[in-house]
Order: C-alpha cells, then sequence, then structure tokens
C-alpha cells in the first residue's frame, strides 16, 4: 500500500506491468530462489551444524561483496557494518574452546 501511495503520488504507478516485466521477475523466482533454495535444502543436512550456520551467515557478506564488484554498487555505512559485524561473529564463534 505504501508504494502504491508513493507511485500514486510521483505519477509513476503502473498498475497492470508488461509481460517482459513478468517474465523477469519469474526468471528471477525460478533461478535465485526456488533453485537455490532447493539446492540448500538437499546439501544442508549433509553438512556439520556449524558448517551449515557459518555458510549460511556468509550469504548476505557474498552478497554485498558481490554487488560492489560486479555491479559497482558502493556499499552504505551501514552495509559494511553489517559485514564487520557477520565476519566478527563468524570468527569468533569459530574460535577455539580452552
Amino acid at each position: 500500500m505504501v508504494a502504491a501511495g508513493g507511485g500514486l503520488a510521483a505519477g509513476d504507478l503502473v498498475l497492470p506491468p508488461a509481460w517482459p516485466a513478468h517474465g523477469w521477475l519469474v526468471l528471477l523466482a525460478l533461478t535465485a530462489q526456488v533453485l537455490a533454495w532447493l539446492l540448500l535444502s538437499v546439501s544442508l543436512p549433509r553438512l556439520p551444524a556449524v558448517v551449515t550456520s557459518l555458510l549460511l551467515l556468509l550469504q548476505p557478506v557474498g552478497a554485498v561483496l558481490l554487488g560492489a564488484v560486479l555491479l559497482g554498487e558502493a556499499p552504505s555505512p551501514a552495509q559494511l557494518a553489517g559485514v564487520v559485524v557477520v565476519v566478527a561473529g563468524i570468527a569468533w564463534a569459530t574460535l577455539p574452546v580452552d
């Protein structure tokens, strides 16, 4: 509702998107979401819980890094802080216990 109100206020609201937009959304849903989670659901039970949790935590870090490298995006300070927090948490969680 908020997005529709913003689009209406800006004069850019187009309720029925054209077919190419639907096609790209379907392609994105099937590749990046459905296929990725199917692969994850098959492989994660075969891994130890520690490896599984670390891999799932590294996904947002990889998204920020790939966005910067492949798309030329400039991460915001909040995103960079999130990367630092995730990497520090992973480092802390993998420290050997005495």
